[in-house]
């Protein structure tokens, strides 16, 4: 099949379904305010009242995510995010898969679909968040290591301003570290990248369901990697693209309405929800 051809099966999919897979957007993103909202809030409370101080600064919320209980909270919030991700992944991939095959998917059937496979959906994605994390371990040891010999003498902002050779040395340490991070993962996102629809729709249990993908992508990865890239680098580009004109406009109004703080409210609130509408769209 060729590559103009599945563009246009993608678009012409997306137009037949874009209501059930806007709905399915809405939903996620109400759960994502709802619950994760709190939880960050309930997490900076704890750093706070941890610290004894009335307000920490960005260096000290930092140093208390390296704490065990900063860690505790911020891997519980990423669990629950990850998994809400996921579910929606899972949501939107079977609307479009049973759209395809003319199957009327309504919103209690999806519910029910989903309902029967969330034993396995949770398995699955708590597979993977942990497979993740024991990936990052390594190479967060080794950022730790690099920052306690190369920049734990001094106060960090004496290293920002200053930019001694030790600092030189840890940037470059870390690029390099995060280069090799990011290639690992890569790999390990491109091989489990059939594992939903193994799971979903081929019904196989998650372990299997990992494996299946992995052997799936096997001889596929830069296929598939050139794939994603190039759907991350449209992304990028639309986002950026309309992301400056929010900017441009807001430029352009705002010192219009200086004068008048009514109007100045009025603009900047429209700005925000323009913001937040084409994040929205974007998104989707």
């Amino acid at each position: 099949m060729s590559v103009f051809k599945q563009w246009s099966e993608f678009f012409s999919l997306f137009a037949a379904k874009w209501r059930q897979f806007l709905a399915v957007h809405v939903v996620i993103n109400v759960l994502v305010f709802v619950i994760l909202a709190p939880l960050a809030t309930l997490l900076l409370n704890l750093a706070v009242a941890l610290s004894g101080d009335a307000a920490l600064s960005d260096q000290d919320i930092i140093f208390f995510l390296l704490t065990p209980a900063g860690l505790v909270s911020m891997l519980f919030i990423a669990s629950i995010f990850s998994i809400i991700i996921f579910l929606e992944h899972a949501a939107l991939l079977t609307v479009g898969f049973y759209g395809t095959e003319d199957r009327p998917v309504t919103a209690l059937w999806l519910l029910a679909f989903l309902g029967k496979k969330a034993a396995s959906l949770f398995s699955l994605s708590l597979r993977i968040l942990l497979r993740v994390l024991l990936t990052l371990v390594p190479f967060l040891l080794l950022l730790l290591v690099i920052y306690y010999f190369l920049l734990g003498e001094f106060d960090i902002n004496f290293y920002l301003s200053e930019k001694p050779p030790e600092f030189r040395q840890a940037v470059v340490l870390g690029a390099l570290i995060g280069i090799a991070l990011v290639y690992v993962l890569l790999r390990l996102f491109i091989s489990w990248v059939f594992c939903l629809p193994f799971l979903l729709i081929n019904g196989l249990p998650p372990a299997q369901a990992m494996d299946a993908s992995r052997k799936a992508a096997h001889g596929k990865r830069m296929n598939i990697g050139a794939w994603l890239s190039s759907w991350l680098v449209l992304s990028l580009f639309f986002s950026a693209l309309f992301t400056g004109l929010v900017g441009l406009i807001g430029t352009t109004l705002i010192p219009l309405a200086a004068d008048s703080f009514g109007i100045l409210l009025i603009v900047l609130s429209v700005i925000a929800l323009l913001s937040v509408a084409v994040n929205f769209v974007l998104t989707l």
